[in-house]
């Protein structure tokens, strides 16, 4: 399948499908899609490589060399794959986890890297060694649990950078450049200056939501659980059968032999 079709490019027809959802490819971070925006792929990923398949099945012609059964198990297999790390990240982030939940944590991490390595296999990053083998131990030690795992701080100032960078990036004393964003982000950080912002942020919070505002977001909570639920029982289910034929073709080939 070519890349462009009609003169238009498919990576152009995917990024307003993206667009279409509210993930844009950001400028301060090269291009990319950022964090923010990855969590929203991976909590409407069905939706959205569900518009993904459809697309890149309509730019199919009589000389590509993929079939639409090969576009549709690659967007599958990419659904699957961010819901079961969504679904994994979102037991992550839990307040003072049980053993319990630390249990059930590994178990969806689990799942993920099976996906991950065994089913795609991509290689280990350093990032998913770590959800493997030692985030569910340091939820079970760290008081309290583990809330920033998915590095919100790092996003959030990529958005801090891009912003100074539009200011003052006509400075072309890089020394200067640096003492006024020094003492800019001095002042934002002053304990007067946070405590006053956080006053004001509760002030906010306690106006009255509108009831149907407070139900939709509720409802948007309750489809996401389900979700992620849905996913982590059916990798379940999957890799269950494959453990147990697995153990049957072993047993039939002693009995063979």
């Amino acid at each position: 399948m070519s890349l462009r079709r009609n003169g238009r490019s498919i990576y152009s027809g995917i990024d307003k499908i993206l667009q279409r959802h509210g993930i844009e490819r950001c400028a301060y971070h090269g291009g990319q899609i950022n964090g923010v925006d990855v969590r929203t792929l991976m909590e409407n990923a069905k939706e959205i490589l569900g518009e993904i398949c459809v697309y890149l099945c309509n730019q199919l012609t009589d000389q590509s060399s993929v079939s639409a059964d090969d576009i549709g198990k690659l967007c599958k297999d990419c659904e699957e794959y961010l819901s079961l790390w969504d679904a994994a990240f979102s037991f992550v982030h839990e307040d003072n986890p049980s053993d319990d939940h630390c249990d059930k944590t590994q178990e969806r991490i689990d799942l993920a890297m099976n996906k991950h390595q065994e089913e795609l296999g991509f290689n280990v990053t350093p990032k998913t060694h770590g959800m493997e083998k030692h985030v569910v131990d340091q939820m079970r030690r760290v008081k309290g649990g583990i809330k920033k795992l998915i590095e919100h701080w790092v996003e959030h100032y990529h958005q801090v950078g891009y912003r100074y960078g539009i200011k003052w990036g006509n400075q072309k004393n890089e020394k200067l450049k640096a003492e006024i964003r020094g003492r800019r982000e001095h002042t934002a950080s002053h304990p007067e200056v946070l405590k006053r912002l956080t006053k004001l942020q509760n002030n906010l919070r306690k106006r009255k939501t509108p009831t149907d505002v407070t139900a939709a977001a509720a409802e948007k909570k309750r489809i996401k659980t389900e979700r992620r639920t849905e996913y982590y029982e059916e990798a379940k289910a999957k890799r269950d059968q494959e453990a147990r034929n697995e153990a049957a073709m072993t047993l039939t080939s002693m009995f063979d032999s």
